[in-house]
């Protein structure tokens, strides 16, 4: 028992026994969700620019760029804040 901890905290309300069984020195690894948004993002802006090239449609090859290019000013704003 840490010296933080008295015998009434580890009993309930109900008379359950609380064990913290948790092993401190264990790393738990950092959470990768904005990580992983980031690259989804680039994901998607990279298959739009692949589509951009596989198109035969003018009209298409033109979405396709500006929207990869949209999501390519996204990336770069959101960047700081997801990959810090």
């Amino acid at each position: 028992w840490s010296s933080d901890v008295c015998s009434s905290d580890l009993v309930d309300s109900s008379g359950d026994l609380y064990l913290d069984l948790f092993d401190d020195v264990i790393q738990v690894p950092k959470s990768q969700i904005r990580e992983m948004l980031y690259a989804s993002i680039q994901k998607s802006q990279a298959d739009l620019m692949s589509f951009a090239l596989e198109t035969k449609s003018e009209s298409a090859k033109y979405m396709y760029l500006r929207n990869a290019g949209e999501l390519d000013n996204v990336m770069k704003k959101l960047e700081p804040y997801l990959l810090r």
